[in-house]
């Protein structure tokens, strides 16, 4: 990990606590600035995606238990920001709008945005424990 990638995640940390609170932000902030840490998620996974595509080759072996939980629990980081990202769509009142578009079943969605939100960071969490040697690594160096 270099450290231009530990700043990226650290900005993508902090993107991450800061839409955790849209009463701060305001939702129409809130709702823009969660389209763009979907988008920087994205990049964030293409960047890293050699290790999981290393994983597949060489399929689960059991040394690698570890890389294996890693790779689970980033695919399922991914599957829940998109839930979540969605039903935000689906919820909004600003980024909708903007173009023209109503999506109904907010008394479905709104939950399920909820739901989906929390979860993400109990995972992210969980991600950032994981890797958190990694982490270490890279700013011990400088």
């Amino acid at each position: 990990m270099s450290m231009r990638s530990f700043v990226f995640d650290v900005v993508l940390a902090a993107g991450a606590i800061a839409l955790m609170f849209p009463d701060s932000t305001g939702y129409g902030v809130h709702e823009w600035a969660g389209l763009v840490f979907a988008v920087a998620v994205i990049v964030h996974v293409a960047a890293r995606h050699e290790e999981g595509a290393r994983l597949f080759q060489n399929g689960f072996r059991k040394r690698r238990a570890g890389k294996a939980f890693s790779f689970v629990l980033n695919a399922a980081i991914f599957v829940d920001l998109a839930v979540c990202a969605v039903s935000g769509l689906m919820v909004s009142g600003a980024v909708l709008p903007t173009f023209g578009l109503y999506a109904g079943g907010f008394f479905f969605w709104a939950p399920v945005h909820a739901f989906s939100a929390q979860l993400f960071m109990a995972l992210a969490l969980v991600h950032v424990v994981l890797f958190a040697p990694k982490m270490k690594a890279v700013v011990s160096k400088r």
